[in-house]
């Protein structure tokens, strides 16, 4: 589903793949195509607990994944294959969507911003950190920084 500014909600199906969280584990998500679990993605302590926030980018050939501490990561839903980590938060993910056009990805956090990557590398591409009067700052990795008139 594509809201009006053009970004999806998390995609849980795309094509004949579909994401699935395991209801006795939910470490563990199950990657089914055309009827039949074709690979699974566990959690472990070092890449977080839960899986908190999924989504499949528009191909459905990518799995983006969440958990409490801040870990995102990208697998193939082919192989199940690990294929990026996102580095940048430092706390529980609760939201992770793609482009329409399956190159960039944007994620929420409670730690209070909200980031914006590449999904084809996994690069950080720049941060927003928004307040609850409407203000708000954002920086790149590179040290670019722009503001609100009050940020």
């Amino acid at each position: 589903m594509v809201s009006q500014t053009g970004w999806q909600r998390g995609i849980q199906q795309a094509g004949g793949t579909k994401l699935k969280i395991n209801e006795e584990d939910t470490n563990v998500v199950e990657i089914w195509r055309f009827g039949s679990r074709v690979q699974r993605i566990d959690r472990n302590q070092r890449e977080g607990t839960a899986h908190t926030a999924l989504t499949l980018t528009p191909e459905g050939d990518t799995v983006i994944s969440a958990d409490r501490n801040g870990y995102i990561a990208s697998y193939s839903t082919r192989t199940g294959e690990k294929l990026h980590e996102f580095v940048g938060h430092s706390q529980y993910v609760t939201s992770v969507a793609p482009s329409p056009d399956g190159r960039l990805l944007v994620s929420g956090s409670l730690d209070q911003t909200i980031r914006l990557w590449e999904i084809a590398t996994g690069e950080l591409l720049v941060t927003i950190f928004p307040t609850r009067d409407g203000e708000w700052v954002a920086w790149t990795p590179e040290g670019f920084f722009d503001a609100s008139e009050h940020g």
